[in-house]
């Protein structure tokens, strides 16, 4: 998974050089971190279990203590065929562009003192020729859809944490994207003259994180409690405008076993449902013990997660309840090289999946052969059953 070199005072005594696949990790993993799931030779049918993050990337660290500068370029995807593109008619050509890279500079900024604390900021411009999105009610036909397969965004933000009392942590991140999408080679609507005109549609986005840690050092079991709060804005069905649906990155950031893996990893019977990675209002609340007193090296980390929609996906259904997931982590450090880890988790899917949809798609795959369906003709059978998932992990380190 990782394969790199690391080049101290390269050519300059504060600068670093990192070549290779690498973790990467920024903040709070909101917006380039290492990887959920980045399982490049698909071998593992649930993605999620993949212990897979690296990038392939090159890194340059200016250390300016307390200031740091951090440039990077990542190479997500490197090709030029057609495999994801199942639509894709030989007639069109067989060669097609499918690259997709990342440059990102982050600076931050460490302080010390009564109150401790560090910031950051970021600018980050992904080139994604392999995005792969079926977009309704697009702008000039407001009945069709077409799938828009290119994705240039400029993302910005800034992320701050303190500590203003002793075993208190406090955070907050705000981050835009801006730019654009297009539809160029794929199924599109034509114009007067019969041929398929360039679709684009502009970028405007917004994530919004907050979250509050307080550790009981001297209470028996040393609880650990917090609370966070993640909102990341989604498309409206019917909207032609400004096209409003957060955009995933890298995040590397995990808040639900199973709601984050929806529509991504795991497919739902609902093909409006976006995935957990935007379009979502998240709050969760969190209590960490340690149980070393019972058992050496035992510990137990309980969450409560609430989500709901941004923007109800489904024109027919404006509930916007997605549903509560509980997690329950067990972890035994056996020795300091060797752990044993039981993670439960339980989603309870909200009133949204209580009922059929009628959906006007905003993500998904067209019909092989690319053709165009009329808004309305496309119903979504949903199920709303609990989801449960147990993992049980062994990790030795040499």
């Amino acid at each position: 998974d990782l394969a790199y070199i690391t080049l101290k005072e390269m050519l300059y005594s504060p600068l670093t050089l990192v070549i290779g696949r690498q973790n990467l990790a920024y903040g709070r993993h909101l917006i380039i971190g290492n990887g959920l799931w980045r399982n490049p030779g698909l071998s593992l049918e649930y993605q999620d279990l993949s212990v897979l993050h690296g990038y392939d990337a090159i890194r340059a660290i200016l250390d300016y203590d307390p200031w740091t500068v951090d440039i990077v370029y990542i190479k997500n995807g490197e090709a030029d065929n057609t495999q994801n593109m199942a639509w894709f008619p030989a007639t069109w050509g067989a060669d097609r562009d499918s690259d997709w890279d990342i440059y990102g500079l982050n600076v931050g900024y460490v302080w010390q003192g009564d109150i401790e604390g560090e910031v950051e900021a970021y600018g980050m411009y992904d080139r994604n020729e392999t995005f792969n999105m079926v977009v309704g009610n697009i702008p000039g036909s407001p009945n069709r859809q077409a799938i828009f397969d290119d994705s240039r965004i400029i993302c910005g933000g800034m992320r701050g944490s303190c500590v203003p009392y002793e075993n208190l942590t406090l955070g907050a991140e705000v981050a835009g994207q801006w730019g654009e999408i297009t539809a160029k080679d794929g199924p599109r609507p034509q114009n007067a003259a019969g041929a398929m005109e360039t679709l684009e549609r502009d970028r405007q986005a917004m994530l919004a994180n907050a979250f509050g840690e307080y550790t009981f050092a001297d209470v028996r079991l040393t609880p650990v409690v917090g609370v966070e709060y993640l909102y990341t804005s989604g498309e409206e069905a019917e909207n032609s405008g400004d096209y409003e649906s957060w955009d995933f990155l890298g995040r590397g950031h995990k808040m639900g076993t199973i709601r984050d893996c929806l529509e991504t990893v795991y497919t739902t019977k609902d093909i409006a449902d976006t995935s957990g990675f935007t379009n979502q209002h998240t709050v969760k609340a969190m209590c960490g013990l340690d149980l070393g007193e019972l058992v050496d090296g035992l510990s137990l980390d309980l969450a409560y997660l609430h989500y709901w929609f941004d923007e109800v996906p489904s024109i027919d259904n404006q509930d916007d309840d997605i549903g509560d997931e509980i997690n329950m982590t067990l972890t035994y450090d056996y020795t300091e090289d060797v752990e044993f880890v039981l993670d439960g988790a339980w989603f309870i899917p909200g009133d949204y999946y209580d009922q059929v949809h009628i959906w006007m798609p905003a993500q998904g795959d067209l019909n092989v052969g690319g053709d165009l369906q009329p808004f309305g003709a496309g119903q979504s059978m949903c199920a709303n059953d609990m989801a449960i998932s147990v993992i049980g992990s062994c990790k030795v380190s040499f």
